[in-house]
């Protein structure tokens, strides 16, 4: 019979079937396979921490600083002295800017969030008050942090001393100071604080700052892409389980690149002061 015949040819051909074709499959799903679980074990981490801050929302508003001039100063090689911003346009850091696309992003792609809408801190009631939220910038750029952090006290304990731009943690009295040579930031500190908003305390409020932008972009790659240290994974498992939480991240900075965000602490965060 035909099958007869096409069984005895494949028995013959089977060791180049199974040389040239059937081992290239089996590697290939393997390293597809492969691929498959290292992206799982990467985005857990991340999909942990985001859902504990947004919990059940599609959509987690941004809140940045506004700009508190309408003109600054142009150069001296230009004719006018002084140009003026229209009201939506906003002069940020360049690592502010670089951290909140990257949040912007990863909440789109790897979260699956609708939108991440960037808001200006002085529009931001009442969209941003009633629902889980994100605070990027210190108090010096951003009036919601001042808000959050110095009106409603989300962590009494953690301060930022201005205009001297360094931050005390008088859990410990550790100050955190950015270090410079002739001039330019060489390592930069960023700090990250998640806990109950203060406006609607069945929600959550994540507020990310630095000391200079490089220490605030750190901050934000800390919370996409957590390290897996022991203090990463403790991050991971307090914003994961809802609990109250300081962190403060270590990078290095060479010109205008900034190196990978290192934890240095994690700890409780502090009930307001009465």
């Amino acid at each position: 019979m035909w099958y007869s015949a096409a069984a005895a040819w494949f028995k013959r051909r089977w060791p180049g079937v199974r040389d040239w074709v059937l081992q290239p499959l089996f590697w290939l799903a393997l390293g597809y396979a492969a691929s498959l679980g290292r992206s799982w074990l990467t985005n857990r981490p991340f999909k942990q921490i985001w859902q504990g801050i947004a919990q059940d929302q599609r959509t987690v508003p941004i809140v940045m600083g506004d700009v508190t001039f309408k003109e600054f100063p142009l150069p001296d090689y230009l004719q006018s002295k002084t140009a003026r911003l229209p009201g939506n346009v906003s002069l940020v850091g360049v690592d502010d800017a670089m951290g909140v696309s990257l949040l912007r992003e990863a909440l789109v792609n790897r979260f699956g969030v609708i939108d991440a809408p960037l808001i200006f801190a002085g529009e931001a009631d009442p969209f941003v008050t009633t629902s889980s939220f994100v605070s990027v910038g210190g108090a010096s750029v951003n009036r919601m942090t001042h808000r959050v952090l110095d009106l409603r006290k989300l962590d009494s304990k953690l301060k930022m001393i201005y205009p001297d731009h360094y931050a005390v943690d008088e859990k410990d009295n550790q100050p955190y100071r950015a270090e410079e040579q002739e001039g330019r930031v060489t390592s930069d500190y960023g700090f990250i604080i998640v806990g109950p908003s203060p406006f609607n305390p069945h929600k959550t409020v994540c507020v990310v700052f630095g000391i200079w932008p490089q220490g605030t972009r750190a901050a934000i790659q800390a919370l996409v892409d957590p390290e897996s240290s022991p203090k990463g994974k403790e991050l991971v498992d307090r914003i994961k389980d809802n609990r109250r939480v300081v962190a403060i991240v270590r990078t290095e900075v060479t010109n205008l690149n900034q190196g990978p965000p290192q934890l240095v602490k994690v700890r409780d965060l502090e009930p307001p002061d009465k």
